[in-house]
């Protein structure tokens, strides 16, 4: 009796630890990747979205995502930047699978010798769910750079200084709460300048989530709304 009780002990610890594996996936072949050496300006709002950014933790060869429960027939479609804008990479993942979870994966760099220390608020990645990744359709995952980084709250890297806030309106409550981005680089030769942190509580199905901010229109500047689709 005492021996299946330990073989079933043993066998339930061996199933959770499988289900708690990452699964770890390759990208396609459509993988791209430039490493300027004359920086440019970037021109995109939306740069990255990250459970967490760090001074201190170093990239990775590798990232991670967490997809709700759920089956999933999609392409995962990936840009990485760096702050300096020296570095700006795509590519994609197919998503085949059963059931969500903790995704790991493979980030084939050709420049790790000239990003190995660079840390993670100083490369973001942006994760978008689609079926195509030229679709205009946007379901952004957010990703972190090591599993044990996923936290209490989301981190949207935008490359913006005119005042960028992220707002999140419960369409429940018909309340909506503003959340102030911080301005982390002047320089205008950057891939991004503000980081805008949202805690993850406020994020629900009932939400609507946007990003604000400053766009000149004649002498005049005005707010203008960008929307977010988060899949947490």
């Amino acid at each position: 009796m005492k021996d299946k009780i330990s073989l079933a002990f043993l066998l339930a610890v061996s199933l959770y630890t499988v289900s708690a594996q990452s699964i770890k996936l390759k990208p396609n072949n459509d993988y791209k990747e430039v490493w300027h050496k004359n920086i440019p300006i970037s021109g995109g709002l939306k740069v990255g979205m990250m459970y967490s950014v760090s001074a201190i933790s170093k990239v990775q060869k590798s990232f991670f995502v967490r997809l709700p429960e759920g089956k999933y027939n999609n392409k995962l479609c990936v840009k990485v930047n760096s702050r300096d804008g020296r570095l700006f990479a795509s590519m994609s993942y197919d998503l085949k699978l059963k059931q969500g979870g903790l995704i790991e994966l493979e980030w084939p760099t050709k420049y790790w010798e000239d990003l190995k220390n660079y840390t993670t608020d100083k490369v973001v990645i942006l994760a978008l769910l689609n079926k195509e990744c030229n679709e205009e359709e946007e379901i952004i995952v957010p990703a972190s750079w090591n599993k044990n980084d996923i936290s209490d709250k989301i981190t949207f890297v935008v490359n913006s200084d005119k005042s960028p806030k992220v707002e999140v309106f419960n369409k429940k409550s018909k309340k909506a709460k503003q959340y102030q981005c911080s301005l982390i680089a002047e320089n205008d030769k950057v891939a991004f300048k503000c980081l805008c942190e949202v805690p993850l509580s406020e994020i629900t199905k009932d939400c609507e989530i946007n990003i604000f901010h400053k766009v000149r229109s004649g002498p005049t500047y005005s707010f203008k709304s960008f929307p977010v689709v988060l899949k947490l």
